[in-house]
């Protein structure tokens, strides 16, 4: 199985290189945690620091990518970056309804692709987090129900 597409991979490496601080969370993970569901984007939750902000634009240089000027304290605020066309689009977001990055990052899971680690959000964490979109009306409920039935199911 090859969760990742060669793009997305690619951009891992980048995170992992500049030690960048980050969870694949929505899409992608519910994929690999078994939820049968398309997704046109890769999601990335980033600790919201200002040294992990420099250390992302730097991936993002590595990567020849386009970059807005950004400034110290928006790596603080919700902010959200959009990179690509679907289905190799990436979303990086500093911040994420129901979910404190430290906790979440101490509970993820590692998987590794090709020889790429690559940490991705506890599948408890990603219930929780997909129950707190569906109560703001942006995630359509099946995909929190299916995440549940595989949680429990795993217990």
């Amino acid at each position: 199985m090859r969760p990742f597409a060669y793009e997305h991979l690619n951009f891992i490496k980048a995170l992992n290189t500049f030690a960048v601080r980050y969870l694949i969370i929505g899409g992608h993970a519910a994929i690999y945690y078994g939820v049968n569901r398309n997704t046109g984007d890769l999601d990335v939750l980033i600790e919201a620091t200002v040294e992990n902000g420099h250390k992302l634009i730097k991936a993002l240089q590595h990567l020849q990518l386009e970059l807005p000027e950004i400034e110290d304290d928006e790596w603080r605020s919700n902010l959200v970056l959009s990179f690509g066309l679907e289905p190799d689009a990436i979303d990086i977001l500093n911040s994420t309804p129901g979910l404190n990055f430290s906790e979440i990052y101490q509970n993820a899971k590692e998987i590794n692709q090709e020889g790429v680690v690559i940490p991705i959000i506890d599948i408890r964490d990603l219930l929780r987090n997909k129950e707190a979109l569906n109560r703001s009306g942006s995630k359509r409920p099946s995909v929190a129900f299916s995440i549940s039935r595989i949680s429990a199911s795993s217990d």
